[in-house]
């Protein structure tokens, strides 16, 4: 199954024994998936589709025993890629983390409100008490309620999005 071998990639890549007891920041981006995707002779498209016949309906898979490193490394990199673009005929800002999300799991606003609603806390709380736990340190954002509060977790390990290292040379 690509999930779990792409979820085992994510937990090495990121938590390797020589950052135990530093503050890990879990910032994928086009780099770490095309990496993956190279040493393991699959397609980008590949990794997605998988991601949309495990992820579309419920994030349960996620949710048992340490499988929850993939899940939340794709919302990082959904929030990485981040950048003023033309998805499936529209027009999507730079700022739109959830319909980045919704594309890349292909499901509708409602549907990820409802995963998010249910699952969105418990799957970056499992992974912060893991990391916890093994001794790494994740600086995620408090549980909060409101718009913002579901999308904060993946933005705040994205450091810089696509947009944002555009104005990196003019500086």
């Amino acid at each position: 199954m690509i999930y779990l071998i792409f979820n085992q990639y994510i937990k090495n890549y990121f938590f390797q024994a020589e950052n135990i007891g530093s503050y890990v920041v879990l910032s994928v981006d086009k780099q770490v998936i095309d990496e993956f995707c190279k040493e393991n002779s699959i397609s980008e498209k590949q990794l997605k589709e998988e991601f949309q016949r495990l992820f579309s309906e419920n994030w349960n898979f996620a949710l048992k025993s340490e499988n929850f490193f993939g899940l939340a490394a794709v919302q990082v990199y959904v929030a990485h890629s981040m950048t003023e673009e033309l998805i499936n005929g529209y027009y999507i800002s730079k700022s739109n983390y959830r319909d980045r999300l919704c594309n890349f799991l292909n499901i509708n606003n409602d549907q990820l409100g409802r995963l998010f609603d249910y699952y969105q806390d418990k799957l970056w709380h499992q992974l912060a008490n893991w990391a916890n736990i093994n001794h790494f340190y994740l600086n995620l954002p408090e549980l909060s309620f409101g718009p913002w509060s579901k999308v904060r977790y993946p933005l705040s390990q994205a450091l810089l999005n696509q947009n944002d290292l555009s104005y990196l040379p003019n500086l």
